[in-house]
């Protein structure tokens, strides 16, 4: 039997096209492959943590305690993402739970928005003088997504008002033994600073310059050779030419103070108490009763009128707002700005 040529022509255009087909098909299989495999590297370049986590517009909330019963939320999109599309927060009760990810408070689900300053909490009402934890992720542009933030605790108080005695004042709160927090702001800690020059001028007398003025008192560790002592500590922010503190009292508030401070045979750490400061004008700040009184000094002067002593270390005490002095800066050709 014979097959006709114009049936052979059919059946090898087919043959060919099926050969082709096989030869192709391997490739086919490869193309979900290759699109999965493109897709994971995708989902590697994930986005990084937002940061720059705030409540209440605080940025340390564990050490405050918030009176709003529907706090806001505050945090930095990370700019590999370009432009917010989404975010999920979740608020907790224990870290334990919210490093599960459940969140027994709040969880927003997925919201679709660009907002992420002042985000209003609407979980279940919140208990007072509590704490609780919150995180958050985000997403971007181009299904870019980021992981949970790092967490943040925050602290409620009381949410009924309180009778101020003054505009924006803020009663103190003790959160635990000793450690006092504000409402709704933070609370100004004590930091130790080293002097830029300590210098001995002889047997009885010290000096020491810590680069810059500060509200705080001093820190001393003093070695006492003798049966008794006493010492006298000047605090100024004016220096002499001979490494003393400037005790005129000028006619500005620029001054110093001088404390006598009597020591026995033996070895101190010992905290300068500053005299009470006296309040001359209406609606002045009073500092809390947990700290010690401060004033502005740079310069110190430590002397005696004997011999018997040796000042091992000197800090000071300075009392600091929380502040980053890296958030911006800037130079200039004059140097006391530069400091």
């Amino acid at each position: 039997m014979k097959i006709p040529v114009l049936l052979l022509h059919v059946i090898d255009v087919r043959y060919n096209a099926l050969k082709k087909l096989k030869l192709l098909f391997p490739l086919l299989l490869l193309v979900p492959v290759l699109s999965v495999t493109n897709c994971s590297k995708q989902s590697l370049h994930e986005l990084p943590l937002p940061t720059g986590l705030l409540c209440e517009l605080l940025r340390e909330p564990e050490k405050a305690v918030i009176t709003d019963s529907i706090p806001e939320f505050s945090w930095i999109f990370p700019a590999e993402g370009k432009i917010q599309q989404a975010y999920r927060i979740l608020v907790a009760s224990s870290t334990h739970l919210l490093k599960d990810g459940k969140a027994d408070f709040w969880d927003s689900n997925i919201v679709r928005s660009d907002k992420s300053i002042n985000v209003p909490y609407l979980g279940r009402s919140l208990e007072i003088n509590s704490v609780y934890y919150w995180k958050v992720k985000v997403w971007g542009e181009n299904n870019t997504v980021s992981k949970y933030s790092n967490m943040q605790q925050f602290n409620t108080g009381t949410f009924s008002g309180r009778k101020l005695e003054w505009p924006g004042q803020s009663h103190y709160i003790e959160l635990e033994d000793d450690l006092w927090v504000s409402e709704n702001r933070q609370t100004a800690a004590f930091e130790k600073l080293e002097p830029s020059q300590f210098v001995k001028k002889g047997e009885d007398q010290y000096f020491a310059d810590f680069g810059k003025a500060a509200f705080g008192t001093l820190e001393i560790e003093a070695k006492i050779t003798v049966d008794s002592i006493t010492l006298e500590i000047y605090l100024g922010e004016r220096k002499n030419q001979d490494l003393t503190v400037n005790k005129e009292p000028g006619v500005s508030n620029i001054g110093f103070q001088k404390v006598e401070v009597k020591f026995y045979k033996g070895t101190y750490t010992h905290r300068v108490v500053l005299p009470p400061h006296d309040n001359r004008y209406p609606h002045s700040q009073k500092l809390a009763p947990f700290y010690p009184e401060v004033m502005p000094f740079r310069f110190v002067e430590i002397i005696s009128d004997s011999e018997g002593f040796n000042i091992e270390n000197i800090r000071q005490l300075a009392l600091f707002y929380p502040f980053d002095d890296e958030a911006s800066y800037f130079r200039s050709d004059n140097q006391n700005l530069n400091r």
